[in-house]
């Protein structure tokens, strides 16, 4: 147990180098050395893990769309977002090392989250409602985006609203749209 934490850790700490070199270059451009050099380990150590920085790049992706998709699937279906804060505090502490991910070019993207969540999401939201796949689809496509433009958002801005606030806007959004999240509070 304490070496598989060690080496969960030694992994992050890589991830995380990254995810700092890539606010100063373009992931392309972003090399084993570099990545050594910033998280303090020897190449040694990198090549103990990983191939080549290609087989870096995806086992992060991997390691980050599982830790997500495990939050994730913390939700019950049963509108009791007590645990949610958890959600949003893991999101807040891991923000850069996510979103470099997210957004690398040539990275899975989205797309690996979204796919797992709709999945997710569908097979939950369907034993709750009569509505169609098709229509739980476009339900769910405008309730991703607008959750992860608001986490973004919410990364962009450097986390000025509390985690608390921050949580309460997305949910009510998300339960009870713009019209009575705007209009009625």
């Amino acid at each position: 147990m304490k070496v598989e934490k060690q080496i969960k850790n030694t992994k992050t700490a890589f991830l995380k180098a990254y995810a700092v070199l890539s606010q100063r270059k373009a992931a392309d451009k972003i090399t084993v050395s570099d990545l050594c050099q910033e998280a303090e380990f020897s190449r040694n150590t990198f090549y103990a893990y990983y191939k080549n920085i290609e087989d870096f790049l995806t086992k992060s992706d991997v390691m980050i769309l599982e830790d997500v998709m495990s939050e994730i699937g913390k939700y019950r279906f049963d509108m009791d977002f007590s645990h949610s804060i958890e959600f949003y505090t893991y999101i807040k502490e891991n923000a850069d090392v996510i979103f470099s991910v997210l957004e690398r070019p040539g990275g899975p993207g989205l797309s690996g989250i979204y796919e797992a969540e709709k999945e997710y999401c569908l097979a939950g939201w369907s034993t709750e409602t009569q509505l169609p796949p098709e229509q739980l689809e476009l339900i769910f496509a405008h309730h991703f985006g607008g959750m992860y433009s608001m986490l973004r958002a919410w990364w962009k801005s450097g986390f000025l609203v509390e985690t608390e606030t921050f949580k309460e806007l997305l949910e009510n959004s998300g339960m009870f749209g713009l019209y009575h999240f705007v209009y009625t509070v």
